[in-house]
């Protein structure tokens, strides 16, 4: 029987028989694998212990006929901090539930499994207060990395540079990619534009651009009702490009009503 070695973050794990588990994994190489680790529910198992939700793992598999088979497992991130409380575990599950969910249909993106790997570290080292806001940077930089990148400086449909200044309201269509320019707005291009918050649009920005480590500084009290904000926002454009719908998202934002 062949095997393989791969490195993976551990998404979801569903009961198969009364021992077994099927894990989904989103890899290194950027695509979604599915094994069946045997006797993982059993009490001591070894490899129950290390397929813990929101890990980093090491994997040796043997080929399957229709599922492959865990054989071998190493922890290497426990992000065991995702785990700790309710809070960080629902910000941790919006990371894997959108993995699972783009990952599929076969789609290989190299490019999300640093990206996923190091918003699970931020998640889990930030305060309750701080988790929205680096969650919704996720779902905006995952959706860019994807090939929706929302347009935040220049016009969705011209191209041209918009001025984007703080305490005005800009036209930004979620549907058409992003900001209007007046000239488009004017001459009615596109019907779905709603009128939104200068500071928004650049916080949108911020979190495209800055690195985790960097959004780290905002993870404080004072910036609580900014990420509530954007992960609206985020909210809304995975829905609008994807079509995507998390449960996980739900529940983190039902938290904070």
């Amino acid at each position: 029987m062949p095997t393989y070695s791969a490195r993976a973050l551990v998404l979801k794990k569903t009961k198969l028989g009364e021992t077994d588990l099927i894990i989904t994994l989103f890899s290194e190489v950027g695509k979604q694998l599915r094994a069946i680790a045997k006797g993982s529910r059993r009490p001591g198992s070894k490899l129950g212990a290390h397929l813990e939700l929101y890990s980093a793992v090491d994997l040796l598999v043997h080929t399957g006929r229709s599922l492959d088979v865990i054989t071998e497992v190493r922890s290497w991130v426990t992000n065991e901090a995702c785990r700790r409380d309710i809070e960080h575990s629902a910000g941790a599950a919006v990371i894997v539930e959108l993995l699972d969910k783009v990952s599929r249909d076969n789609v290989i993106e190299p490019r999300l499994y640093p990206l996923s790997l190091e918003a699970l570290r931020c998640i889990g080292d930030a305060e309750h207060c701080g988790i929205d806001l680096i969650v919704a940077a996720y779902i905006i930089k995952a959706t860019a990395q994807l090939g929706y990148r929302p347009a935040l400086l220049n016009c969705a449909v011209c191209g041209s540079p918009v001025n984007v200044v703080t305490g005005t309201k800009l036209a930004f269509s979620f549907l058409e990619g992003g900001i209007q320019c007046r000239l488009c707005k004017d001459n009615g291009y596109l019907d779905t534009t709603i009128l939104m918050d200068a500071d928004r649009l650049m916080w949108a920005h911020t979190l495209l651009q800055s690195r985790f480590m960097e959004l780290e500084a905002y993870c404080l009290s004072e910036y609580s009702e900014l990420g509530r904000s954007m992960l609206d926002f985020a909210q809304r454009w995975l829905h609008s490009h994807l079509s995507i719908h998390l449960k996980s998202l739900d529940f983190l934002i039902s938290l904070d009503t």
